[in-house]
Order: C-alpha cells, then structure tokens, then sequence
C-alpha cells in the first residue's frame, strides 16, 4: 500500500513500516544494525513471547 500528500487535509509524510522475516538470530541482528543506523530504534531486538527475536526500527 502506499499514499501520497492530502493537501486538503493537510498531512505530510512521516516515515514508513517495513515488517522483515529472517532465517536466524544472526541474519535478524544484522539487518536491525542496518536499519539502525541513521534510523530510529523503537524496540531492541530481544526475545519476546511471539518470537526469539524481535525488533522495531
């Protein structure tokens, strides 16, 4: 899905989510260092109860 400037309703861009799968723990954390840098981390990658890594960036 994507969606582009409202004039009308005056809002404006603000970033995007993008959800990723990787293969193991290894793949996970590199990608999140990727992303990381010069992003925004919101939640370091850990375990939680849905998965033995997870991140938000």
């Amino acid at each position: 899905m994507a969606s582009g400037r409202d004039e009308r309703r005056g809002t404006r861009f603000d970033g995007f989510t993008l959800s990723l799968s990787a293969a193991d723990a290894a793949q996970a954390e590199q990608r999140v260092n990727a992303l990381s840098a010069g992003g925004q981390v919101r939640m370091s990658l850990g375990k939680t109860f849905w998965s033995p890594t997870c991140a938000a960036c």
